[in-house]
Parts: structure tokens; sequence; C-alpha cells
């Protein structure tokens, strides 16, 4: 909403405009640093580069905020406009934990790119690092929501449609967590400078997708949408693992690896799945108890000597910090 009006065209003239303004300023900053690279290197090879990557990239960016959103105009033809709501509030809740992906490749990716060519060890390196992160970062709220989105829903939205929209939250929460490990792989090939790889892999997924979510949506409604976003990831991850191979110089063991690590923390989120429905107090022990068992699982197998030397380190230092902060008034109180 607006200050001055709630007016939906002022509103979208807004944030068109908005759009406009950053699209200026990104100009700006690309004409002065192309300028630095045409007198560095050669100009028109140097804008041919730029103009493939960036087309590539263009490509990726129209199709997959495209997948994204039209499971939800499918489900409306289908299904009717009143199912869409049933869909969309447990798909925002489920999506806002991207924000653990992006916090992790927006430090990641620049690490990717700067050492990759670096040395043979580093790519898988990185790509190992990037892998635990996720299982570190994403199985606590998957494995919670996969438990508790039942009795979520109810406490926020009513029992009514915590009935109807439960299972698209269990299911998206767990695709969500496949595509996370799946951004691993396509932070690595895109340090490699392959846009074109990951785009091509666009434009393959967006016709099997359609057809998943049309057939999966009339059989099983909104599940059946959520079912076909979900297989999608999967799909996705397997091409993009195979592809980082061929492109990024991961190794098969590394890989291997990754993939254990994966369909062990998705089958880890999943055991919610295996209990009795209407009894959240169970499944809230039950969540703590396998939080626990893999967080040992993780310390034990997943993280080095030099890595728990350094973590213990950290968490000496942050409950530390608290304590020196206590000391401090009574010292000068003396």
């Amino acid at each position: 909403m607006l200050p001055f009006t709630d007016r939906l065209d002022w509103v979208v003239a807004t944030l068109v405009l908005g759009r406009y303004i950053a699209l200026l300023a990104y100009a700006i900053a690309t004409a002065r640093e192309v300028g630095r690279l045409a007198r560095a290197h050669d100009g028109d090879a140097s804008w041919r580069e730029l103009l493939r990557f960036g087309g590539w990239m263009t490509v990726s960016n129209v199709i997959s905020p495209l997948m994204v959103y039209m499971d939800r105009f499918f489900i409306g033809a289908l299904l009717g406009t009143s199912a869409v709501a049933y869909y969309t509030s447990p798909y925002e809740v489920v999506f806002k934990l991207n924000v653990v992906s992006e916090g992790l490749f927006g430090v990641l990716f620049p690490l990717m790119a700067n050492r990759f060519a670096a040395s043979q060890a580093e790519p898988d390196r990185l790509f190992w690092l990037g892998a635990r992160m996720i299982a570190a970062g994403l199985f606590v709220p998957v494995v919670v929501i996969v438990a508790l989105a039942e009795p979520f829903l109810g406490l926020w939205l009513g029992p009514d449609f915590a009935l109807r929209s439960s299972v698209v939250m269990q299911v998206l929460a767990l695709g969500l967590l496949v595509n996370g490990f799946s951004k691993v792989a396509f932070n690595a090939i895109q340090a490699h400078g392959r846009a074109d790889v990951t785009a091509r892999l666009h434009m393959i997924e967006l016709p099997l997708y359609v057809v998943a979510l049309i057939a999966l949506t009339r059989q099983w409604g909104i599940a059946g949408a959520a079912l076909a976003w979900s297989l999608r990831m999967v799909l996705d991850a397997a091409l993009l693992g195979w592809m980082s191979r061929r492109m990024a110089g991961i190794t098969g063991p590394c890989l291997r690896r990754c993939a254990v690590l994966a369909l062990a923390t998705l089958a880890s989120a999943m055991t919610p799945l295996l209990l009795p429905a209407g009894q959240p107090l169970l499944r809230a022990v039950a969540v703590l108890a396998l939080i626990a068992i893999a967080a040992a699982a993780f310390w034990r197998w997943q993280l080095d000597a030099q890595e728990r030397g350094r973590l213990l380190g950290q968490l000496h230092q942050a409950c530390a910090r608290p304590r020196r902060l206590l000391r401090g008034p009574r010292a000068q109180g003396r």
C-alpha cells in the first residue's frame, strides 16, 4: 500500500517505476565497469562474452520465475480460484526458508568463482562445504514443518484450512530441502561462467513440469501440484549434479558423498510422516529427539577435528561475551 492512495494501478505503476530506477542505476554502474574492462582487454571480445553470458542469464531469469509461479495459475484453472488460497498460504511460509540458501551462497558463490581455478581440490572442497551447510541450515526448520504443519496451520488459519493445506506444506518443505542441495551444483556451474548450461536445463524442465503439474493437479488437487513442484526439484538436483561433474570439475567421489548426505537428510526429514496424526505433543517430542540425534551424527561424521575445534571456540566466545558484559558494570561499581 502507498501512503497517499490504495488504488492498485498506482501501486503497480510505483513498482514499475522503482524497477526502472534500479535499471538506470545498474546501467550507470555497468557502463563504468565495462569501460574499464574495454581499456584492459579486447573490447569486441569482452562485449561478445558479456552479451552471451547475459543472454543465457536472461533465459534462466525468465523461465525460473515462470516455473515458480505457474502452479497457482494451473490450480486456479483446474480447481477454481478458491483452491489457490489453500496452496499459496503454506507455499509462502515454506519459501521464507530460501533466506538460508540465499545467505549461504551470497558468501560461497564469490569464493567458488575466485578459487575454482586455483587447484583441483578446491571445487570438491567448496562443493562439499556447501552441501553440509545446506543440510545444517535447512534440516531443522524442514523437519519441524513436516512434523507440525497441521497443528501450526490449525492455530494460524483454523482446522479446516489445516486439513486442506497441511500435506501441501509438508511436500513443499521436502521439495525445498532438495532444492537447497541443487543450488550447490547450480552455483558451482555458474561460478565457472556456464550460465548456458543452467538455462538449457531450465528449458528442458519447463515442458516436463507443465505436463506433471497438469496431470498431478487433476489427480490429487493442490497436493498433486505441490508434488509436481517437488518432483521437479528432484529432477533439477539430479541434472545439475550430473552437469556439475562435466562443467565444474566436481569429482565422482565428492558427488556421491553429497548425494548420500542429501538422501540421508531427506529421509530423516520425512521420518515424522510415520508418526500418528492428531498428537502434536508426541510429534514435538519426537522432533526434538530427531534433531538431537541428527546434530550428534552431523558432529561426529560430517565435521572434521579442525571444524569441531573452530566451532567450539566460537561457541565459547559467544558464551563468554554475556559474562564480560555483566562483569563490566560490576567492575565499574567497585
